[in-house]
């Protein structure tokens, strides 16, 4: 009787651990692609299956951002979780295709090499010079390695349109305010035959050091209007976190060869 009084406990304490600890990393798992949206069931036996979905989605996260994947939210992958990073979602389970590290999105290819973008709404409280300055030397890094190249233009076509948005902003994936998402793009091929980048505009966003730096978010984005996806080399551009690069690294820059190709310069030797 008091083997199965305390093996009792231990399930009832497992669960309410189990409850206590999923919280947060339920729904960002559920975000960011790793684990359906379905919640936890209430029923015992679908609460057993939904709770080791639950935590082999964990050991996948927990393997992609160089945890020890124990499928447990300890607070190594708490604190993890709760970093600043763009909102696109992780490409563990959908259809992205992956070479050696960098992974490209499901999405067509640019077709023409001479790119047009506009910031079609500024930022209430970011002095604009200084904006312009950043998204002009992001888009020139990109344009190191291939034969793209980004003119700042007035358009109303142009083709990647620059956004700062706050909260609810129409597009169904609202910012959170300060810290969390930074910022989030996509390839609207079939729609705008061009691609978006929204910025948090409610962000400290950091210009000269620091962070979270515009600079890196703004690399990264126009990273993913190119066609590359989220990597899991740490230091790279294309990291979901934030970092304060200011250039691409190795694993972009072979990402982003492999799309389209080395620069013509540096064939020739520039």
């Amino acid at each position: 009787m008091k083997l199965i009084i305390l093996v009792s406990c231990v399930m009832c304490f497992s669960s309410v651990a189990f409850s206590a600890s999923v919280d947060k990393s339920l729904i960002f798992l559920q975000k960011y692609g790793y684990l359906d949206s379905t919640p936890i069931s209430s029923n015992k036996f679908s609460r057993l299956r939904d709770e080791k979905n639950y935590s082999k989605a964990l050991k996948r996260f927990q393997r992609f951002y160089g945890l020890n994947p124990t499928g447990i939210a300890n607070t190594e992958t708490l604190l993890a979780l709760d970093l600043p990073r763009c909102g696109v979602k992780d490409p563990n389970t959908s259809k992205q295709t992956r070479h050696k590290r960098y992974t490209f999105m499901d999405q067509s290819l640019w077709k023409k090499r001479d790119l047009t973008y506009k910031i079609s709404k500024y930022s209430y409280h970011l002095d604009r010079n200084l904006v312009e300055r950043d998204i002009e030397k992001a888009f020139a890094e990109w344009s190191k390695y291939t034969d793209f190249t980004f003119t700042n233009s007035k358009s109303q076509n142009a083709d990647i349109d620059i956004r700062f948005e706050r909260r609810d902003h129409g597009d169904g994936d609202p910012f959170d305010g300060p810290g969390g998402v930074l910022a989030h793009s996509e390839w609207l091929e079939y729609i705008l035959d061009g691609g978006i980048i929204h910025f948090d505009d409610e962000e400290k966003w950091s210009f000269n050091g620091g962070g979270p730096s515009f600079l890196e978010t703004a690399l990264h984005e126009i990273g993913h209007v190119l066609g590359l996806d989220h990597t899991n080399v740490p230091g790279s551009v294309m990291w979901p976190k934030s970092t304060s690069l200011t250039k691409l690294q190795r694993d972009d820059i072979q990402g982003i060869q492999k799309l389209y190709g080395i620069r013509k310069q540096e064939l020739v030797g520039e």
